[in-house]
């Protein structure tokens, strides 16, 4: 599995929601919102949606995924530099 090691030298997180659910003997909770921080150059950024979505069973996450925009943000920034 692929991590995000080396694509920030910061990044936090500024949650605007939270949801969970309960889907038989797991909980399901989605947490979104936009990230910031600073990218390997030293520029920082802002703005960026995110989505994480966990499984829990007994208390334990179980499944994570994670979405996020930063590889079109990352793009458009090549696009830029490029022109």
């Amino acid at each position: 599995m692929r991590n995000s090691g080396g694509r920030y030298n910061v990044i936090r997180k500024s949650i605007e929601r939270r949801d969970a659910w309960p889907d038989g003997d797991t909980t399901v909770v989605f947490i979104s919102g936009t990230l910031f921080g600073e990218w390997p150059d030293g520029s920082a950024f802002e703005g960026i949606r995110f989505i994480d979505r966990f499984e829990i069973v007994n208390r334990r996450i179980v499944r994570q995924e994670v979405w996020n925009d930063s590889g079109e943000r990352l793009l458009a920034m090549q696009r830029e530099a490029a022109e």
